[in-house]
């Protein structure tokens, strides 16, 4: 198990510090280990209810005439990317002067961040706010990824 963990460091750290350069993108070096971004994107259906790794930048996409909702991303350099289902609390109250409390992490700490993500694809809803009508709409299905685990690699 030790050999597999410092092998597993090593591979991160060689991602991390590689890049691929696609035109003027910097695109990481995606492991063996690793599904693509566009495969995934490509054909959800494929990867749906299995665990995989994905790699990339955590982006986030505002809907504010559609309920303010707020819908993670993973890109990669490529134009490729996957919605993700938020894995950590949106916001946390930090009381006023105190630097030393400690508060988990939020969403908005990732954001803009090379992360190395694993999890599975699942069939979701998809849903959007009527606001004349008052009330969230069906409107059929999407898939997401939904997070087990995450590492900043960048």
């Amino acid at each position: 198990m030790a050999h597999y963990n410092a092998f597993l460091l090593a591979a991160a750290v060689l991602l991390a510090a590689s890049a691929v350069i696609v035109g003027e993108m910097a695109r990481p070096i995606v492991s063996e280990s690793t599904t693509r971004i566009m495969d995934v994107a490509e054909n959800p259906q494929m990867f749906a209810n299995r665990t995989i790794t994905l790699e990339g930048t955590l982006r986030i996409e505002r809907d504010y005439w559609g309920g303010g909702i707020e819908r993670f991303y993973l890109e990669d350099g490529a134009e490729s990317r996957f919605e993700i289902f938020s894995w950590k609390p949106l916001e946390v109250y930090r009381p006023p002067n105190c630097a030393t409390c400690n508060t988990p992490a939020t969403m908005m700490e990732y954001l803009g961040k090379g992360l190395a993500l694993s999890g599975t694809v699942m069939e979701a809803p998809n849903e959007y706010y009527d606001a004349a009508a008052g009330r969230w709409i069906a409107n059929g299905t999407r898939y997401v990824f939904s997070v087990s685990d995450a590492r900043i690699i960048g």
